[in-house]
């Protein structure tokens, strides 16, 4: 996909912050990035790294929407088999009610993200405290799947640990890079933004948020549930159980109705686009049409006497001993550079040219100094050159006969 389409399947002007919590024995590490999508292109306005609650909370805005990606040593990601039931084979004698999680599910192979439900809902309470409103939940490296087209010909992603390969965007092999640390100055370059690789899971959170691949990367139930009730929560104290439904009701008729007003709102935002492009088009017109009119009023051109009166009233007095090389009308005042205004010298003619004899140029230059419209003839040059003699004349035009 290239990263322009990509730009044109976001409509709107908004702000996003993803957190990327990284699970460690000895504590939790996280990488934030902050992106606004505009017109024209997604900006990660700042990315850093946060080694406690405290320098998070110290660091993040609290009016924007959240979404959390979890990774690290207490997350298993693996490869599985595409059928139902295969949670028993991660596990073994664990119950997979303890555990969130999250899937890839593609034409050939699955792969899929486990974490117990304690180490992830700890956190969650603890960013929430913060007065943060989380909106989207991904588990795992799985996520990263979402912006291998924008990465281009990239074959493969290390990120949280793990090397993934893809062949055509389709991810193909997971496995295990341990050479890969936190501190990692690796770098990808994302359309004309570069990311280190730290900062990969939290900026597709956004993306897979933005523009979902609704048909492969799917959750198991659990965001549905974390979204809600992160949602709802501050509506839920203050209102009570008794106000819920109703609640419910004018969210759900919100939900449609904004739906149905963000369509006709793109349908618009299109044909004002097909508007301003057809306006830009005219006005471009009636500039060159304004542009080439100059040029033919100081060239002369739409004058009445129409440049090739000049060139027939001086070409028919022209004697067989005499030979015109060169008849330029209304030349330009200097040379001609691209997107410079062309100068013209709209009464002046140049001609250059031979003749055999003295007697047949004077002759010439005779009959043509007797014509009305030459208000001034000047011999530039008369030289011989063995039997042939060569000249240069200027003319100028009066137009007032």
């Amino acid at each position: 996909m290239d990263w322009k389409e990509f730009l044109k399947k976001i409509s709107g002007s908004k702000k996003h912050l993803a957190i990327n919590a990284v699970l460690h024995d000895d504590g939790t590490l996280f990488h934030v990035v902050e992106t606004q999508v505009t017109k024209e292109q997604l900006e990660i306005q700042k990315s850093f790294t946060a080694k406690s609650l405290e320098e998070l909370a110290a660091k993040v805005p609290k009016n924007l929407p959240v979404l959390m990606v979890f990774s690290g040593q207490r997350i298993i990601t693996k490869k599985t088999e595409s059928k139902a039931g295969y949670e028993s084979g991660i596990l073994f004698n664990s119950d997979p009610d303890d555990f969130y999680w999250y899937e890839l599910q593609q034409e050939k192979e699955w792969f899929v993200s486990v974490v117990r439900k304690r180490d992830v809902n700890g956190i969650l309470d603890d960013i929430a405290q913060l007065g943060l409103s989380i909106i989207d939940i991904a588990i795992g490296p799985l996520v990263v799947h979402s912006i291998k087209p924008l990465l281009g010909k990239t074959p493969a992603i290390n990120v949280d640990g793990y090397s993934m390969a893809f062949e055509k965007d389709v991810l193909t092999e997971l496995g295990k890079h341990q050479n890969l640390a936190d501190g990692d100055s690796e770098v990808y370059d994302i359309g004309e933004e570069q990311l280190f690789r730290q900062y990969l899971l939290p900026f597709a959170a956004i993306v897979n948020y933005l523009y979902p691949n609704l048909a492969s990367l799917r959750d198991t139930g659990f965001l549905l549930e974390k979204r809600q009730e992160y949602r709802f929560k501050k509506a839920f104290d203050t209102t009570g159980m008794i106000a819920l439904p109703s609640f419910l009701i004018v969210l759900l008729t919100s939900y449609l109705l904004l739906g149905y007003y963000q369509d006709k709102y793109l349908d618009l935002q299109v044909k004002i686009e097909e508007q301003n492009v057809a306006y830009n088009k005219m006005i471009n017109l009636q500039e060159d049409k304004g542009n080439k009119e100059a040029m033919l009023n100081e060239s002369g051109l739409s004058d009445s006497n129409f440049l090739t009166y000049y060139v027939l009233q001086i070409t028919k007095q022209v004697p067989e001993e005499v030979s015109l090389t060169v008849l330029n009308t209304f030349p330009s005042v200097k040379k001609i550079k691209p997107k410079e205004k062309i100068q013209f010298q709209h009464n002046r003619i140049e001609i250059e040219g031979s003749a055999l004899s003295n007697g047949a140029f004077t002759q010439w230059i005779k009959a043509v100094k007797t014509l009305k419209w030459v208000d001034n003839l000047e011999i530039m040059d008369f030289t011989k050159n063995g039997k042939v003699n060569t000249f240069k004349v200027k003319l100028t035009v009066r137009f007032d006969v």
